[in-house]
């Protein structure tokens, strides 16, 4: 092997990664935990919703509502009140709907779920 991309967001510690240091392979991960030996690429997600919002208000959207990765470590599934919403566990929830506010734009409720596809998001209520 001449070279390792690691996709999943490995941290520092994790036993692969600990394993490819070993036989000095070079390594990238992606989206993950920054280490000083281990170039990181990561994505802009504030900078990137707050790009979305901005498009969507510019087209006339008003009532945006958001579908995120969890707010808790126990992964629920459902609408996040608004008092919770100042407080994911998740960096990367935090920083995504951060970028929405970012925008100017409050969403019209935000509903958080599990990283699948099989997820029961409910269809967006008619306009009122």
């Amino acid at each position: 092997m001449d070279v390792a991309v690691l996709l999943w967001g490995g941290t520092t510690d994790d036993e692969v990664l600990s394993a490819l240091r070993r036989r000095g392979v070079p390594t990238v991960l992606v989206e993950g935990s920054r280490s000083a030996d281990v170039p990181v690429v990561g994505i802009d997600d504030r900078g990137g919703m707050q790009r979305l919002a901005t498009h969507l208000t510019e087209l006339g959207h008003r009532r945006i509502s958001v579908v995120t990765l969890p707010f808790s470590r126990e992964r629920h599934e459902g609408l996040v009140a608004e008092a919770d919403q100042a407080h994911p566990a998740w960096d990367i929830t935090g920083r995504r709907l951060a970028g929405v506010l970012d925008a100017g734009v409050r969403p019209h409720s935000v509903w958080e779920t599990p990283a699948r596809s099989s997820s029961t998001v409910p269809p967006p209520a008619a306009p009122s």
